[in-house]
């Protein structure tokens, strides 16, 4: 997918965490890496990354997500109408025009729906 750019931990340390741009929510201080390491096991060394968990906790942003009342989809393709196609879909999930009920949890306890399946199905659950 164009829109979705994908990189690797090591990337985004060097991109990001060297150059100074991550603060510590505590402190609001500029916070490296420990040991100013950008390298955590792509080599196949066998060593703790906690520490790089740690980091991440205390630079990274993880907002409250509510499964319940917020999904997450991607569209696509970068044009707005991709945008559109799923806001759509999920009004007709919801409003029931759709043209099956509502979803509830129990429909789908130990019956996922196949990861090929339609893009209103796959929302539906």
């Amino acid at each position: 997918h164009r829109g979705f750019k994908v990189i690797t931990m090591e990337e985004f340390l060097v991109r990001s965490a060297m150059k100074g741009e991550l603060k510590n929510h505590e402190t609001k201080q500029v916070q490296f890496p420990p040991k100013n390491q950008t390298d955590w096991g792509a080599s196949g060394r066998k060593h703790d990354i906690q520490p790089l968990f740690q980091y991440l906790r205390a630079v990274g942003y993880a907002p409250e997500w509510d499964p319940w009342k917020c999904a997450l989809a991607i569209p696509s393709n970068t044009e707005p109408e991709s945008v559109v196609e799923l806001e759509t879909t999920l009004k007709s999930i919801m409003d029931g025009s759709y043209g099956k009920p509502k979803p509830t949890l129990d429909e789908f306890n130990g019956n996922p729906t196949p990861v090929n399946a339609s893009t209103a199905e796959r929302m539906r659950e």
